[in-house]
């Protein structure tokens, strides 16, 4: 599996925006995952969910990686 700082769509501005949204959203909600099938809930280990819209949000890894396993994965506004 390779690792995400080495896929070309993990390089650039992304770190940076990854840390700002982050960063915005633990000032705003605090460590708090929205849940993706569960209720939401506190986390230590909040991740960026990509949406299908192109937007971001923000999700715990454990719901982040349930709904990657869930849902078709979109890039560039078609389903792969």
């Amino acid at each position: 599996m390779v690792r995400n700082a080495t896929r070309p769509q993990y390089r650039g501005t992304w770190p940076a925006e990854r840390a700002l949204l982050l960063r915005a959203w633990l000032e705003v909600k605090g460590p708090w995952c929205p849940g993706y099938r569960v209720p939401a809930h506190a986390s230590r280990d909040l991740t960026v969910d990509h949406l299908a819209d192109g937007g971001r949000g923000v999700l715990c890894r454990s719901c982040n990686g349930r709904k990657g396993a869930i849902e078709p994965v979109f890039t560039k506004g078609k389903t792969k």
